[in-house]
């Protein structure tokens, strides 16, 4: 019956397990705080074994000659989503000041439009990309780290960051692109978990999301979250269309804030003082951002890609 119902639902092995595991980590937080085994499963824990995993299993799937296109799509996008969030953060700056408009501050706004989503991005692209799309989220991955926002904001304090998450995002796209190109029935064997971890990736997922932080960020959190799906994934859509020459939906995987965000203000903070004023608020409107944009990218996605469709690379 549970097959069924998820058959008809597009993407819906990822999504109906994200949203019921969503639900229970809302109101019964503590239900899978078993122990360690079962944490590693049905928890937010499981989020980073089980994409690490699937990037592996992804890069099983690219051959040498795929690799140039790997990075041109990525590159874009990369430099896109970067640039998109950087402007909108420097124009509301110019205008309003650090304290922003409508009681979002700089700091919250840049956050929320750059660091994206990468389990979902993965989980989407899985279910309608390519493996160049797949593969291509790898260079893309840097932006999810608080050190992109440092960068952008000029604080050098965390120098060390980039080399560390690089190395932590290259070594399971590394083994699994040699064992994919030195072992045919390896490959093929590795394409078996992209299917397989799918749900489990959905509710590792949701149980990073807790749907009652949305009261907490209030109506500038919900507006957060809009100026993320209204604005910010749109510019990036018609960047992907134009430049990449692609349906949109990749660009659109990327509209969901990364849960790691919601820290980003505070380790800011921690290093230029002058934004202590903004992290309270700034913190938790970026949850509000990361519980919506998590709830509406899948569906936005599913449409997409009704409408427009895939394309073959």
């Amino acid at each position: 019956m549970i097959s069924k119902f998820i058959k008809k639902i597009p993407a819906g092995l990822m999504i109906v397990p994200m949203f019921l595991s969503a639900i229970l980590n809302s109101f019964f937080p503590e239900m899978f705080e078993i122990g360690k085994f079962t944490r590693a499963i049905f928890t937010s824990q499981g989020v980073n074994t089980i994409v690490g995993i699937t990037l592996m299993c992804t890069a099983a799937q690219i051959s040498l000659a795929d690799l140039s296109l790997v990075l041109k799509r990525g590159g874009v996008l990369f430099f896109f989503k970067w640039a998109i969030a950087t402007v909108l953060g420097l124009v509301v700056n110019y205008f309003f000041g650090m304290e922003g408009i409508m009681g979002i501050s700089v700091i919250a706004l840049m956050t929320a439009t750059m660091c994206p989503n990468n389990s979902i991005n993965l989980a989407l692209n899985l279910e309608y990309g390519d493996r160049i799309d797949q593969a291509a989220i790898g260079p893309m991955s840097l932006l999810a780290n608080p050190f992109m926002m440092f960068l952008t904001v000029t604080v050098t304090g965390l120098s060390d960051i980039p080399i560390k998450f690089l190395i932590d995002i290259l070594v399971p796209l590394v083994i699994g692109f040699i064992i994919g190109n030195t072992d045919e029935n390896a490959r093929a064997f590795l394409k078996t978990g992209l299917t397989f971890l799918r749900p489990f990736l959905g509710f590792a997922l949701g149980a990073s999301i807790n749907i009652l932080s949305i009261l907490y960020g209030g109506i500038s959190g919900i507006i957060l979250a809009l100026i993320q799906i209204l604005i910010a994934a749109p510019l990036l859509v018609l960047a992907d269309r134009k430049v990449n020459k692609r349906p949109g939906y990749a660009a659109w995987s990327m509209g969901a804030t990364a849960v790691i965000s919601i820290a980003t203000p505070q380790l800011i903070a921690e290093v230029d003082p002058t934004f202590i004023p903004y992290v309270q608020t700034a913190t938790t409107q970026v949850a509000t951002s990361v519980v919506l944009t998590a709830l509406l990218v899948p569906i936005i996605v599913t449409r997409w890609v009704g409408k427009y469709g895939k394309s073959e690379y």
